[in-house]
């Protein structure tokens, strides 16, 4: 478990993405959210599932962006904790799939939530809400704004 007490939030990769894209609609929100956090959260968690999807979806039409995209990566481990996706998240997952209704790729945003209860994180920061809305009650949900 990773947390010890304390306000955690945890940022969903789209968040990542939105913040160091300069031509996106959304970059200065993702800023403005980003910076808030630090202000309002002890901590702050990423994923090696985020860290990946974010890797994905920089070079997905653009490979030659891997080396600003690995940078960029280098900078968010600098900045918050990274968590495992190891077997006890795994358990979590199928354990969440017993009570939760998703398959596809809801797959990839069940397995943030259970990654986050499985290191006692409940606040997610998501541009996203829609994709997560099954699972209310069980995280609070933090819009980008």
């Amino acid at each position: 478990m990773a947390m010890t007490g304390g306000k955690a939030l945890f940022i969903d990769t789209n968040i990542l993405i939105f913040a160091t894209d300069v031509d996106s609609p959304f970059h200065d929100s993702a800023i403005a959210a980003l910076t808030a956090a630090a202000k309002g959260y002890e901590e702050l968690f990423v994923s090696c599932q985020v860290l990946r999807e974010y890797l994905a979806s920089g070079t997905r039409n653009a490979v030659e962006r891997l080396e600003e995209m690995a940078l960029n990566i280098d900078e968010f481990r600098k900045s918050y904790t990274v968590l495992d996706d190891d077997s006890a998240c795994l358990e979590r997952l199928v354990s969440l799939s017993r009570s939760v209704r998703f398959g596809g790729k809801q797959v990839h945003d069940a397995n943030i939530v259970a990654c986050m209860m499985e290191n006692g994180i409940s606040s997610l920061l998501t541009h996203n809400i829609q994709d997560f809305k099954r699972f209310e009650g069980m995280i609070d949900l933090i819009a980008m704004g």
